[in-house]
């Protein structure tokens, strides 16, 4: 019986966290850019108010991490920039990836699933255009999924992502999020495949 095999997917992890109040209310009240957008500290996460919640993200990375790579050698991932953002209503994210980072995610204080979303795209040029009646994972060139308060989202850091202009909701003014990029630390590669890295 023929059957289509997905091959060499991208993985992308979700969770649902608890939503501390507090927590809350700290993020917003931080010292943010004069676009209101971004926080001017770009490394939230290490702010002792954010004590809980950083070991919290960092265990569902670390999760991810081994889940998806399995090393057989000893390295580690941790958190390296997080940042605050607000987007008011008719605000949104350009498409764009993050360097220097093994993966990225993005956690949700504040955010509506009935009208919040992060968009992916793919990274690679396709050489014909063949519209779609219906999509699905092979033809699509996007993918948005739903965000609400308290969700968590980690994915490859080069995997394109934006967010489209925030649309009204009667659950919140302004939607709310904590972004974080990763690095590793320790040994990768191979001593005799010449691809050895001490990090």
């Amino acid at each position: 019986m023929a059957q289509i095999n997905v091959l060499f997917p991208t993985p992308l992890y979700t969770e649902q966290l608890e939503v501390r109040q507090d927590e809350v209310d700290f993020i917003d009240g931080l010292e943010y850019n004069d676009d209101g957008r971004i926080t001017k500290n770009t490394y939230i996460l290490n702010l002792p108010e954010l004590k809980t919640l950083k070991e919290e993200i960092d265990s569902h990375v670390k999760n991810f991490f081994f889940e998806i790579y399995k090393p057989k050698t000893e390295v580690d991932i941790y958190i390296t920039q997080s940042w605050g953002s607000k987007c008011k209503v008719g605000v949104g994210h350009h498409k764009h990836s993050h360097a220097n980072s093994i993966f990225s995610g993005v956690y949700y204080p504040c955010a509506d699933a009935e009208v919040d979303e992060i968009g992916f795209s793919k990274n690679r040029h396709v050489p014909w255009k063949i519209y779609s009646d219906e999509f699905n994972i092979w033809n699509s060139d996007t993918w948005s999924f739903p965000v609400g308060t308290g969700t968590l989202i980690i994915f490859p850091s080069h995997l394109y992502h934006y967010v489209n202009h925030v649309s009204p909701s009667v659950n919140r003014d302004v939607r709310m999020s904590l972004a974080f990029n990763t690095f590793l630390k320790g040994r990768i590669g191979d001593y005799e495949g010449l691809v050895e890295l001490d990090l």
